[in-house]
């Protein structure tokens, strides 16, 4: 017959960290982890310029002011007629027609301002997507 101590020491040995069971689990749940944090830290953001005919300021922000270095930004859509947009005041483009506009730029703030001019614009859609660095 098996005394108390033997069947604890048992126990306690199928539930330390070298078994089998641990080692599956650190396999599965540290790349779990490590997937959430860096897709956490990319989240991006998108939105719909309402009205592509109207001058207009968008300010992007990062979630929970986070330290950001920088911005990659993606404007497309399809616009009838030209127009301007600056990000930060650093960046100009000018788009007309298909628009598929990528950029990057670094940034010492956890927001920024995307300014849009419509030159000759008399219809069309944008869709801005953004993700902070």
């Amino acid at each position: 017959m098996n005394s108390p101590h033997k069947l604890g020491a048992h126990h306690l040995n199928n539930q330390w960290p070298q078994s089998g069971n641990w080692r599956f689990s650190q396999r599965l749940v540290l790349p779990l982890l490590l997937a959430t944090f860096v897709l956490g830290c990319t989240r991006g953001h998108s939105f719909r310029v309402a009205d592509v005919t109207k001058t207009n300021q968008f300010a992007l922000a990062s979630r929970f002011g986070e330290f950001v270095s920088g911005i990659s930004l993606h404007v497309a859509g399809k616009l009838d007629g030209s127009a301007i947009l600056v990000l930060s005041g650093q960046t100009t483009q000018t788009i007309s027609g298909v628009i598929d506009w990528k950029t990057y730029e670094h940034l010492r703030t956890s927001n920024c301002v995307l300014s849009y001019y419509p030159q000759t614009v008399t219809g069309g859609r944008l869709q801005v997507d953004y993700v902070f660095h």
